[in-house]
């Protein structure tokens, strides 16, 4: 690999992160790794966040390439399962464990909010095993 590549991707590593279990195991990348380490929101993040909102760009794999900290694993090369579990820790560091929610009940037509505590999620695991 590119010795760019590896610095750009390690230069991060003394910024405060935390390591999120991916719930595929890992066992579909070359590097094998069942987590991975992911850098907090900043306010220039969360600024952003909110002026690409309305652009073109892929906000998600910007945000990912920008927090995670593996020079190993491309945030392109991740499945959907793991940037969701990524998206949710960063959202939970970030904004706090609840997350509230409007919904309408289909049968009534009536409109209820609804309080998603994070840190409950039960994200099931991918039962694979290699």
């Amino acid at each position: 690999m590119d010795e760019s590549l590896i610095n750009a991707g390690t230069e991060n590593f003394t910024l405060p992160h935390d390591v999120v279990s991916l719930p595929s195991g890992g066992i579909f990348y070359k590097s094998k790794k069942k987590s991975v380490k992911v850098g907090y929101l900043t306010a220039s993040d969360e600024n952003y966040l909110i002026g690409a909102i309305s652009g073109k760009e892929n906000v998600v794999l910007t945000l990912l390439r920008n927090k995670l900290y593996e020079h190993d694993l491309r945030p392109e090369e991740l499945l959907d399962g793991d940037v969701e579990a990524i998206l949710i820790f960063l959202r939970n560091t970030s904004f706090g464990a609840e997350y509230t929610i409007n919904l309408i009940d289909p049968q009534t037509n009536k409109q209820f909010s609804h309080t998603v505590i994070l840190d409950e999620l039960n994200i099931k695991k991918n039962p694979i095993s290699t």
